[in-house]
């Protein structure tokens, strides 16, 4: 069972995740032009489907954490109110240093916004490169071949099933020729 300071730190993790997925549904329905400068695809979708299905389960990812962090916090107040009125010892638990570095893990939140910074200069093929190289480094630096053609073959992969089968057009870039 969790210490009622980790489920704690838990529902305040899960808040912040909610107000920033909520924050990137509004910028992906506010900032995306869908003027007709992107050409949109047979398929049914335009360039705003995929950010905001992204959003979407975002937003229920971090509520259903919300919840489970509640409840479990709810349930472990519960069993102590119940152990102590029947008299049990409830023991003293230390609080443990939390394993994981939190200024370190805003690491993947700042390099996904400067991709979105720099999507259309760059354009999706090289800006997702450059995401996918930086968060795979981040997360597993020992296989660095396999994260780098992993960080190649995925986003090239990505924008020819937009491109190709999909019909969707994804970005270019300033600095290959593109006029939005």
């Amino acid at each position: 069972m969790k210490s009622r300071q980790d489920l704690l730190f838990e529902i305040k993790v899960s808040v912040f995740l909610l107000v920033f997925a909520l924050v990137y549904v509004i910028l992906t329905l506010v900032g995306i032009d869908t003027s007709g400068r992107f050409l949109q695809g047979n398929a049914g979708l335009d360039p705003t489907t995929f950010p905001y299905f992204i959003g979407i389960v975002f937003t229920g990812t971090a509520f259903y954490l919300l919840v489970k962090s509640i409840y479990q916090y709810r349930l472990n107040t519960e069993k102590e109110n119940t152990d102590a009125a029947k008299g049990i010892g409830i023991p003293v638990v230390e609080k443990k240093p939390f394993p994981f570095p939190v200024k370190a893990s805003l690491v993947p939140y700042i390099a996904f916004i400067v991709y979105i910074a720099t999507l259309r200069l760059f354009g999706f093929i090289l800006d997702s490169v450059l995401l996918s190289i930086v968060i795979l480094f981040y997360l597993n630096q020992k296989n660095r071949m396999r994260n780098i053609i992993f960080a190649i073959v995925f986003p090239v992969f990505v924008f020819l099933l937009f491109n190709k089968v999909l019909d969707v057009r994804l970005p270019i870039g300033y600095i290959f020729g593109a006029k939005y």
